[in-house]
């Protein structure tokens, strides 16, 4: 057996049960299945921008393919996309600094321009 009682007997599968409606009721989160537990793991994973060879040896996964069964896109990746998009394309504003660098200087005053 993988998961037994101290005694060695198998788990109660009711009880079992219960314990994760127990923690899911306690975290305040919506009522599941113990696999759904999985995907949301993968999920956040992935989110948290986790390498995917870690994150199958964390799930005990041999195969990429499970990646994509899943590991689920949320919007909120969408997003962080479209805002990492907009400051890659989007020029930084010029300084208004009214320091200049000595060699400006010294072209404005021999009459070179900035």
């Amino acid at each position: 057996l993988v998961f037994c009682r101290p005694n060695g007997q198998p788990i109660d599968h009711r009880a079992d049960w219960q314990a994760w409606k127990d923690f899911l009721a306690s975290a305040g989160v919506p009522d599941g299945r113990v696999h759904d537990g999985r995907h949301t793991a993968a999920t956040t994973l992935l989110l948290l921008g986790i390498d995917p060879r870690v994150v199958m040896e964390i799930l005990g996964w041999s195969q990429v393919a499970m990646l994509t069964r899943y590991q689920h896109v949320l919007d909120e990746m969408h997003d962080d996309v479209a805002k990492k998009l907009t400051s890659h394309w989007t020029p930084e504003p010029e300084s208004t600094s009214n320091i200049i660098s000595l060699a400006d200087a010294r072209k404005q005053r021999l009459g070179g321009g900035a």
